[in-house]
């Protein structure tokens, strides 16, 4: 039996925040804003998590994505000095994909946050 929503609340918002969160709620299937909310709303009494929680969780994240780029370049330089390349080219350009595409997902989830 599908749930009944009788119970109004408002948010304030800038027209900037509110595009925004329209854009993000039909990405994610969702009919407007209100299902998104609700959703977030359950998800953070679920958890128990703030929003800047999950900022500060993305932010190391985005930090440990550095240390890897850092140790990626690295790794590099070595394998270039003892002439070794080749033998890990390719994983050096798979871990290279993955953490561009990780460091592309933070950073669009920033928007949301």
């Amino acid at each position: 039996m599908p749930t009944t929503y009788a119970q109004r609340f408002y948010i304030k918002s800038s027209p900037e925040e509110k595009l925004c969160w329209k854009q993000h709620a039909k990405a994610l299937g969702h009919n407007g804003i209100a299902p998104l909310m609700r959703q977030l709303m359950r998800e953070s009494v679920a958890t128990g998590k703030r929003g800047d929680e999950t900022r500060t969780e993305l932010q190391n994240i985005q930090l440990e994505l550095s240390k890897i780029g850092n140790n990626i370049n690295q790794i590099a330089i070595h394998a270039n000095t003892q002439r070794q390349m080749e033998e890990i080219s390719e994983e050096l350009r798979e871990i290279t994909r993955t953490r561009k595409q990780i460091s592309k997902l933070v950073h669009g989830m920033r928007c949301n946050l």
